[in-house]
């Protein structure tokens, strides 16, 4: 997920209002996926949830939807769903994340049936 006008809302109304406006975009992110979501860079943020049947993760990105319009927060929203394959998991969290392997390192670790990424 990519919040819209964090920059302007910085430029405009001062840090702290940007602050604000990633907590409000985070509180709608933890209504939906609760201790699911990262933020990954300045205005982006990531949801990886395994497993989830396909019928669920599409409920879920609506319920993020509504959730952003109460918490009054514009912003991107790209998903993917596919069943767990590892190596097809590494190439589609690449893409979805704007090519991710080339901005940010991570290592994949299968704790049981959750698929961990772990960023550094």
């Amino acid at each position: 997920m990519d919040l819209n006008g964090l920059k302007r809302c910085n430029d405009c109304f001062g840090y702290a209002a940007g602050d604000a406006l990633i907590c409000r975009a985070a509180d709608a992110l933890n209504d939906v996926f609760p201790g699911e979501a990262c933020r990954i860079g300045g205005d982006e943020f990531v949801v990886i949830c395994c497993p989830v049947t396909q019928e669920k993760f599409e409920q879920q990105v609506e319920a993020l939807r509504a959730a952003l319009v109460r918490h009054q927060v514009d912003a991107a929203i790209g998903s993917f769903w596919q069943s767990l394959v590892e190596d097809t998991f590494i190439a589609c969290l690449s893409d979805s994340c704007h090519n991710l392997r080339a901005f940010y390192r991570f290592q994949l670790f299968q704790i049981g049936q959750q698929l961990i990424v772990a960023f550094f």
